[in-house]
C-alpha cells in the first residue's frame, strides 16, 4: 500500500490553491459602432479614429452600399475601412424594422391574388404587413413603381399602396403557368444582406439590428446566419448572463455630451468590468439619425486612449465576453 507521505505534498498544494483569490474578471471594454454606412463615417469618423490608433464597427445596408447614393459609403471605402482593422457588419438589406415584415422565409408566399379588373394584366391582393421591402416573382425580383399608372404600363413591376395596404402587381411572366409571389421577409433581410456583402468581398459575421429592436423570433432566426447580433437595451454587457445574439448598446444622440459618455464608461466599463457598446450614426454632417459632432468624437477618442480601456469591434468584444462567460 502506498505511503501516506507520498500524498502530503499534493494535498498541501491543493490547500494553497484553495486559499488563492478567484481570477479577476477581464477588464472592461468599449466598442464604437456606426450604423447605416453613411459617407460621413468615412470622411469624418475614420480620420479621427485612425490618427489615434482606434478602430470601430460599421454596419452597412447592403442595397445602399451599391446604390451610388453620395450620402452613403462606396464598397471601395468600406473595403479601406476593413483593411484598416474595422469590422464590417450587416445592417440589413433595406433597413426594415423586424416587426414590419413577414418574420421568416416560410411566411413570404402571397395567396389570394385576383385580377384588378376584367382583362387587366394587373393582379391585386391585400398585403397584411406594414412595409414591403421587395417582391419576387418565381424568384425574380420585381421593380417597385411610384404610381399605379407606372406599374400598369410596366411588366415585371409592382405598386404598394401602404395607406390601404393594397399590393398591385404587373407580372413579368405568364400567370397561367406555375406562379409564385414572395414578399421579402425579415429573415431575407438578414440572409440576403450577408450574401450581397459576401459577393462584394466582405466577410461578415455580425448583424446590427435596425432601430435597435429585436423580437424572440427574429433573434432565433438570426442564429442561422450570424455569430454576433447587436440590439438595443441601453445597458452594459456582462459576463454570466451574456449572449452574443443580444449585444446591448447605448445610443449616442446629437445632444449627448462627451462628459456624459465618459461618465457612463467609467461607471459601467471601468468600475464594473463590463462591455459598453456605443451606437452612433453620422458624424459632423447633418444627415441621418442623430449625427454627432466630429469634435466630440475626437475628444472621446483622446479620452479612450488615455483610459487604457480596450477598444474592440463587435465580434472581438463578443468573443472575449463569451469566453469569459463560458469559463465561469
Amino acid at each position: 500500500m502506498p505511503s501516506l507521505s507520498r500524498f502530503i505534498p499534493a494535498l498541501a498544494l491543493l490547500f494553497l490553491f484553495a486559499l488563492l483569490p478567484a481570477p479577476a474578471p477581464a477588464a472592461g471594454m468599449v466598442s464604437l459602432t456606426f450604423d447605416d454606412g453613411l459617407a460621413s463615417v468615412w470622411r469624418e469618423a475614420y480620420p479621427v479614429l485612425k490618427s489615434r490608433g482606434l478602430t470601430a464597427t460599421v454596419a452597412v445596408i447592403s442595397r445602399k452600399l451599391t446604390s451610388d447614393d453620395p450620402d452613403y459609403m462606396t464598397p471601395t471605402e468600406v473595403h479601406a475601412l476593413a483593411g484598416a482593422g474595422w469590422e464590417v457588419a450587416s445592417h440589413g438589406l433595406t433597413h426594415r424594422h423586424p416587426t414590419d415584415l413577414p418574420p421568416r422565409l416560410a411566411d413570404e408566399v402571397l395567396t389570394g391574388l385576383a385580377p384588378a379588373e376584367a382583362r387587366s394584366p394587373v393582379l391585386q391582393v391585400h398585403y397584411p404587413w406594414p412595409a414591403l421591402s421587395l417582391l419576387l416573382e418565381n424568384g425574380r425580383e420585381l421593380k417597385a413603381e411610384a404610381t399605379y399608372q407606372d406599374m400598369e404600363r410596366t411588366p415585371g413591376s409592382y405598386f404598394f399602396d401602404a395607406t390601404i395596404q393594397e399590393l398591385s402587381v404587373h407580372p413579368a411572366g405568364d400567370v397561367s403557368r406555375p406562379f409564385e409571389l414572395r414578399a421579402g421577409s425579415y429573415e431575407r433581410e438578414m440572409r440576403q444582406s450577408k450574401e450581397e456583402l459576401s459577393a462584394l468581398g466582405f466577410t461578415v459575421s455580425a448583424y446590427v439590428r435596425p432601430y435597435n429592436h429585436w423580437t424572440p423570433e427574429s433573434m432565433d432566426v438570426s442564429r442561422t446566419y450570424y455569430q454576433t447580433v447587436a440590439t438595443g437595451g441601453e445597458r452594459p454587457n456582462r459576463a454570466g448572463d451574456f449572449t452574443p445574439l443580444d449585444v446591448a448598446r447605448y445610443n449616442v444622440l446629437s445632444g449627448t455630451q462627451v462628459a456624459d459618455v465618459v461618465a457612463l464608461i467609467r461607471r459601467k466599463a471601468k468600475k464594473n468590468n463590463a462591455w459598453v457598446v456605443l451606437c452612433l450614426h453620422g458624424v459632423e454632417e447633418r444627415l441621418g439619425w442623430e449625427p454627432w459632432p466630429a469634435a466630440r468624437l475626437a475628444e472621446l477618442a483622446d479620452w479612450l486612449v488615455k483610459s487604457g480601456l480596450p477598444v474592440v469591434t463587435l465580434s472581438q468584444g463578443a468573443a472575449r465576453l463569451a469566453a469569459e462567460s463560458g469559463a465561469r
